[in-house]
């Protein structure tokens, strides 16, 4: 048996069985008992094999819980090969020698065309325990486990050499492309320090050149100076008819003897000869070129005239009536008084009015060729102050005529309310005025490319752009603005939810109208039920001409005294028109702007967005640093004769402040600065929560 273990693993390929001659001496040696007693142990192997005495299997288990597997085993074929062998015997079972009868030996059982199986390839599986068949199986498992690990390993190693060798020659390109461009700066530095050492060369040369003419200028200025100096030396100083005294030379030059450096007088600038001499001169220089005088005598008496060329150009002029450039300057001022005289006038004046008035003006003095081109219109707006302007006032020629009157009426006003305020404690004279707010506001003008042609601009709603409301505002003399304010919405059908929607708001007392524009009703309803009660007695109101106001003072009682404006007075004499108004409103649509870029789910043109933004705005305008403001708006309006000290705007103080370092007490980044208590808020806390520290 040890032997058999230890067979060689191919002994079951090669084993087969052969065929036995049938002679008769064979057959005797089959029937003879002492050879079917004799069993070999061939004969024992091949009975072990072919009746499964031996369990080949176990020996192949053994291997494996040994060695391990070495190579991988296809479980399909292990079990068709077990499922189809007999259950084993005990392998040190050796069959009984008997007496009796002659066991015929059981190689002769096989024929030629039949081989013995292959232990090398089949396994007794069925013949394994479960324990055995369990452990197995799992080391199948785990071997293919392995051989798949190994698979996945040399599958990432193969990608890692494939990175590792693209790396390199992505490398290998840089460097390439690296020493190529190094190479290229280097060609192209020589290349310049070539082109440099030739063009410093080049100046060099300019240089000397130039100095070489400058010393040749000196030279020959010298030269004619002297020459001069020993001409004018020998020529008497008479005085003749038309000789300019102030620019005669005495006769006698005195030589100094002292042999100091010389030094060049300072160029003097060019003169023309219209600021050499009037066309009158000109006239008596030309008669008397005419009848022969000579040069030298003339240029005795007018030392102005440097040589023959300037009477020659003299002539000329007289006969273009002037020279070019003098006619340039008449065209140039010719436009000027034009421009001047249609802005007397308040005309609409526009670039193609100056280059009709400029061409008017050179067809007057001859000069055929002027074009006022564009640089010429561009250089005479330059140096004029000449630029295009918004127009925000309309004027009758009625009005302009009756302008004067109108001033003496107002400076009456003024005086009367100055005396007024004389009288009474600042506080107690007020101004109020009505101003329409569009629904949403927004600046007119943006940033955008050069080129394009249609700029638009983002809105919640387009009607809110064109629909407005109206704010009665109040301030007083001493710089206070009165709250609350009357606000008047546009609302053709006011709902039942109007005034619970707009409770919240203090600033503001919300009323309505179809048009959103006040009415006489609610002008009386103003003065009894917000201004009197906030007031105090003995108030004196100034306000405009509306007819509204003047209802109001006759269902008053007489508390309040009223001083009504001088119709179409009010952009010059009412405080709120002349300063107040405009940064009120540049305020709101800043503010606007600001909500409808970061925060655009917030609707500014319904009915709480706009009481929103007008309750903010009336609060931050109350506060105490912007009391100079509504002061310079009564200065401003000539009702103050010292100037309140300088003040800044609610826009720099709200908006322009906020640096990179402004947070809100939450930590987020400061949206505006409150004016009444300097702290820094975001929109969350400031809008939505209608920020009031001073209430």
């Amino acid at each position: 048996m040890h032997n058999y273990k230890n067979r060689d693993r191919k002994f079951g390929n090669n084993l087969n069985v052969y065929e036995f001659k049938e002679n008769k001496k064979t057959d005797e040696w089959k029937i003879s008992p002492k050879n079917c007693n004799n069993n070999s142990t061939l004969s024992l192997h091949i009975a072990s094999y072919e009746n499964g005495d031996v369990d080949e299997s176990l020996f192949e288990v053994k291997k494996v819980l040994s060695k391990g597997i070495e190579r991988k085993i296809v479980c399909n074929d292990l079990k068709s090969f077990f499922n189809n062998t007999q259950q084993p015997k005990d392998i040190f079972e050796i069959p009984r020698q008997q007496s009796d009868r002659c066991i015929e030996p059981e190689i002769m059982q096989f024929k030629a065309s039949q081989k013995l199986l292959n232990p090398n390839e089949q396994v007794v599986y069925d013949s394994l325990t479960s324990d055995q068949k369990l452990l197995f199986d799992k080391l199948l498992e785990k071997h293919e486990n392995k051989e798949t690990d190994l698979h996945n390993i040399k599958l990432q190693l193969e990608e890692e050499k494939q990175r590792q060798k693209d790396l390199e020659e992505q490398k290998l390109q840089e460097t390439t492309q690296l020493q190529h461009d190094i190479e290229q700066m280097s060609k192209e530095f020589e290349n310049l320090k070539i082109y440099t050492q030739k063009t410093i060369k080049d100046k060099d040369s300019e240089i000397s050149v130039l100095k070489g003419i400058e010393n040749f200028k000196k030279f020959f200025k010298k030269f004619f100076e002297i020459i001069d100096q020993s001409r004018f030396k020998y020529v008497l100083d008479f005085k003749k008819e038309g000789f300019d005294e102030e620019n005669s030379q005495e006769s006698d030059i005195s030589v100094s003897d002292s042999d100091e450096e010389y030094s060049l007088p300072p160029e003097a600038k060019r003169v023309r000869l219209e600021d050499k001499y009037p066309k009158e001169t000109w006239e008596k220089i030309i008669e008397k070129y005419d009848k022969g005088w000579s040069f030298s005598t003339i240029q005795s008496q007018h030392r102005k005239i440097s040589d023959r060329k300037e009477i020659s150009r003299m002539k000329e002029y007289l006969l273009t009536n002037g020279s070019k450039i003098q006619k340039f300057k008449d065209i140039n001022l010719a436009v000027l008084k034009d421009f001047l005289d249609m802005r007397s006038e308040l005309e609409e004046i526009h670039d193609r009015d100056l280059v009709d008035s400029a061409i008017k003006a050179a067809d007057e003095l001859g000069l055929t060729n002027f074009k006022a081109s564009e640089g010429w219109l561009h250089g005479f707006k330059k140096k004029n102050g000449i630029v295009s302007r918004k127009i925000n006032a309309v004027v009758t020629k009625a009005r302009i005529e009756n302008q004067p009157e109108l001033d003496d009426t107002i400076e009456e006003f003024r005086v009367k309310m100055k005396s007024v305020m004389a009288e009474n404690r600042l506080e107690k004279v007020f101004n109020a005025d009505q101003t329409g707010i569009k629904q949403e506001m927004i600046s007119g003008r943006t940033l955008a490319i050069k080129g394009e042609k249609k700029i638009k601009a983002v809105v919640k709603r387009v009607n809110a752009t064109t629909h407005s409301y109206t704010v009665q505002v109040c301030v007083s003399a001493d710089g206070k603005l009165i709250l609350p304010a009357m606000v008047v919405f546009c609302e053709p059908k006011r709902p039942a939810c109007f005034e619970q929607q707009l409770l919240p708001f203090k600033n503001i007392k919300a009323y309505s109208t179809k048009s959103g524009l006040m009415t006489s009703q609610l002008g009386i309803t103003w003065l009894q039920d917000i201004f009197k009660p906030n007031a105090g007695e003995n108030p004196i109101l100034m306000v405009d001409s509306w007819t509204g106001y003047q209802q109001a003072i006759e269902e008053d009682d007489g508390s309040v005294q009223m001083h009504i404006l001088p119709p179409k007075s009010t952009s010059v004499a009412q405080p709120l028109d002349v300063y107040f108004n405009r940064p009120f409103k540049n305020f709101l649509r800043l503010l606007s702007c600001k909500i409808r870029r970061f925060f655009p789910g917030f609707d500014l043109s319904n009915r709480q967005g706009m009481a929103t933004l007008i309750d903010i705005t009336l609060g931050q305008f109350s506060a105490d640093v912007f009391n100079d403001m509504i002061r310079y708006a009564w200065f401003a309006s000539g009702y103050f004769d010292e100037r309140p000290e300088k003040f800044e705007t609610p826009v720099t103080v709200c908006f322009d402040s906020i640096k990179i370092d402004s947070k809100c007490h939450c930590g987020k980044r400061a949206f505006i600065k409150c004016a009444h208590c300097d702290y820094f808020y975001c929109f969350h806390h400031f809008v939505k929560d209608l920020h009031r520290c001073y209430v």
